[in-house]
C-alpha cells in the first residue's frame, strides 16, 4: 500500500497530466528514482495500474510537482491511466514448419496473403466469392511443373473437385494462390460473417479508432497471423469497402512479380511527408525516430515477406508512434498537431532500417482512392457511380498503367499462359520410376520430352512478369453496402468481351444464371405475398 503522501503525489501527477497533456514528454527511466510507472496489461481486458516508487522512503508531493515543472515529463504512459487500457502486445513471431495448404506446400507455390482490416462484415461477399472461385484449380506453371511429383499431384488433385459445386465456406480453401485473414472489432461475432469469410477471423483483435495507433496494431496482428504460414510471400492490406480491379491471376502475377513493397519509404519534399506531424519527442531513446527519416505513404500496402518480418520484430518504433503520434494541441510547438500512424509508421520504420530502396517510388499503395474532393476521407461511391466505364478507366487504370494497346482480354490471355490447371498436371509427370511403370521406357522418354518443351514455353513467358506497370493500382475503394448489387450485376457479371475480365468466363456465366434464378424466385415470392 502507498503511504498517504505517496497517493497524493500520484493523484497530483495524474491531474497535471490530464490538464496539460500536450506538454508532457515521456522519458523512460530518467526519473525513476522519484516516479516510476509500471503498466500491467490484462490481455486487452485488464486496466492499467500505476505505482509510485519512493526514493529512500521520502517521495513527497513537492518532489512530484517539481518534476513536472522542471522537466515537463513523467514516466511511461501515466497519461493513459484514466483514458483506456493499453492494447494487447504483439506476441513473438511464430512460423509453422509447413504451410497448412498441402498442395501449395508440395509444389512450393508462394501465396499472397490478403489482410482485411474491417469494422464488421465484408459486405461485398457476392463479388469476392466469384473472384476467388476464378482462382481455383490452377497453379503457377513454374511450381506445378518444376516441383511436380506423384505426391504433389495427388495432394493437389484431391483438392480439385468441381469448383462450381464447392460450398461458399470452402471456396477460398479450394484455391492455392491467396490466403485470407480478417480483423474486426472484438464486439463483432464471427458467427455474423458471411459464409465465404467464416474461419478466417484472427484471434487477437482490438477496437481501433480512426487515426489512432491502434489501427497500426490491428494491422500488425493481421501480419503476425499471416506470417505464420511460410507460403505467404506477399501481404496486401485492404478494407471491407475494397474490391479487385483485375482477374485474380493478373493480380497474383503482378503482386508476386514485384520484388519491392508498395509503400513509399523514399525521401521527398517535406510538404509531401507532412513533417509537421513529427515531434522532437519521437527522437528520444528508445524510439530514435529522426525527422530526417520521417516518411508518409498510403495505408493500404503490399509488403514483401522480409518487410513484414521487420514490422513484427519492431517494438520501440511502434511505441514511439503509440505515445506521440496523436492529434491535439501541442504546447511545445504552440499549435494543433495532427498525426496518423497508419500513414507514417511502416514507411518510416523501413527508412530507419535503410530499406527505402526496397520500396516502389511510383505508387505507395495497392488501392486506388479518389481524394479529389478534399477532406480527411476519400470519396464514397454510390450505386449510381458503379459501371464498367468507372472500373475500366477512371480508377487509376489509364495509359500510365496498362501496356499500350493491350486490352484486358489480351492481358488475361497472356497471363493465363503462365499458369496450369491442376487437372493437367497428370501430363507432366516427372517421377522416373513411376513413369516407367506406367508408360514403359520409351513412353516415359516421350513424356519427359513433352514436359521439357512445356517448361521452355512457360519459362519464356515468365520474362513478361509482372504484367502491369508498377504505377497501376490493383484494388479500389470506397464502395459501401449500397453498391453491393450494382457492383455484382453491372461490373463483375459482365461476361462478354466488353466486360473487364474480372472472372473466368464459365464462372461468370454460371453466376449470371444463378442470379437470374434467384431474382425469379424473389419475384414469385413477392407475388405470393401480394396475393
Amino acid at each position: 500500500m502507498l503511504r498517504n503522501n505517496d497517493q497524493k503525489a500520484a493523484e497530483l501527477v495524474i491531474n497535471i497530466l490530464e490538464e496539460n497533456e500536450p506538454q508532457v514528454m515521456v522519458l523512460e527511466k530518467k526519473r525513476s528514482n522519484v516516479v516510476n510507472t509500471a503498466i500491467a496489461g490484462g490481455g486487452g481486458e485488464g486496466h492499467s495500474q500505476v505505482t509510485l516508487a519512493k526514493k529512500n522512503e521520502r517521495s513527497t508531493l513537492e518532489e512530484a510537482q517539481s518534476i513536472i515543472e522542471e522537466d515537463k515529463l513523467v514516466l511511461h504512459a501515466i497519461q493513459e491511466l484514466k483514458r483506456r487500457p493499453w492494447p494487447k502486445m504483439l506476441p513473438p513471431i511464430q512460423v509453422l514448419p509447413s504451410s497448412p495448404d498441402a498442395c501449395a506446400e508440395a509444389t512450393h507455390t508462394p501465396k499472397v496473403a490478403i489482410l482485411f482490416l474491417t469494422r464488421g462484415n465484408l459486405f461485398h461477399e457476392p463479388s469476392w466469392k466469384e473472384w476467388f472461385r476464378s482462382a481455383a484449380g490452377v497453379l503457377p506453371a513454374e511450381n506445378a511443373a518444376l516441383q511436380n511429383t506423384d505426391a504433389g499431384r495427388n495432394l493437389c488433385s484431391s483438392n480439385n473437385s468441381n469448383i462450381n459445386s464447392i460450398h461458399d465456406t470452402d471456396i477460398i480453401a479450394s484455391q492455392h494462390l491467396f490466403n485470407v485473414y480478417i480483423h474486426a472489432p472484438p464486439s463483432f461475432n464471427e458467427s455474423e460473417l458471411s459464409p465465404l469469410w467464416k474461419n478466417h477471423m484472427i484471434q487477437n483483435r482490438l477496437n481501433p479508432t480512426w487515426g489512432s495507433a491502434d489501427l497500426v496494431q490491428a494491422t500488425r496482428f493481421l501480419l503476425w497471423e499471416a506470417f505464420r504460414d511460410p507460403s505467404n510471400q506477399r501481404f496486401i492490406l485492404l478494407s471491407e469497402s475494397d474490391l479487385p480491379l483485375f482477374h485474380p491471376l493478373v493480380l497474383y502475377q503482378q503482386i508476386m512479380g514485384e520484388e519491392k513493397s508498395r509503400t513509399n519509404a523514399w525521401p521527398r519534399h517535406f510538404s509531401q511527408l507532412d513533417t509537421w506531424r513529427w515531434t522532437w519527442r519521437m527522437a528520444m531513446p528508445p524510439h530514435n525516430i529522426l525527422q530526417s527519416l520521417w516518411r508518409k505513404s498510403g495505408q493500404f500496402f503490399s509488403l514483401i515477406r522480409s518487410h513484414a518480418e521487420l514490422v513484427l520484430r519492431d517494438n520501440d518504433v511502434f511505441r514511439g508512434f503509440q505515445e506521440y503520434c496523436k492529434s491535439g494541441w501541442d504546447d511545445d510547438y504552440k499549435r494543433w498537431r495532427d498525426c496518423y500512424s497508419d500513414e507514417h509508421y511502416i514507411p518510416t520504420l523501413l527508412a530507419m532500417h535503410r530499406r527505402e530502396n526496397e520500396t516502389l517510388q511510383e505508387v505507395g499503395s495497392v488501392t486506388f482512392a479518389d481524394w479529389t474532393q478534399g477532406g480527411a476521407h476519400p470519396r464514397d461511391y454510390t450505386k449510381d457511380d458503379v459501371s464498367v466505364d468507372l472500373f475500366g478507366g477512371k480508377l487509376g487504370i489509364d495509359e500510365a498503367c496498362l501496356t499500350p494497346n493491350l486490352d484486358r482480354n489480351i492481358l488475361l490471355e497472356e497471363v493465363e499462359k503462365t499458369f496450369i490447371r491442376i487437372d493437367e498436371m497428370e501430363n507432366l509427370g516427372n517421377d522416373v520410376d513411376s513413369c516407367k511403370e506406367e508408360e514403359g521406357e520409351d513412353g516415359c522418354v516421350e513424356k519427359q520430352r513433352a514436359r521439357v518443351e512445356f517448361l521452355r514455353g512457360f519459362l519464356s513467358l515468365q520474362a513478361q512478369a509482372p504484367p502491369l506497370k508498377s504505377t497501376c493500382f490493383v484494388t479500389t475503394r470506397k464502395f459501401g453496402p449500397g453498391t453491393v448489387d450494382s457492383m455484382l450485376d453491372d461490373v463483375f457479371l459482365q461476361c462478354d468481351n466488353n466486360g473487364l475480365s474480372l472472372l473466368n468466363k464459365d464462372v461468370c456465366e454460371r453466376a449470371v444464371a444463378g442470379r437470374i434464378e434467384q431474382q425469379r424466385w424473389a419475384a414469385l415470392a413477392a407475388m405470393e405475398r401480394a396475393s
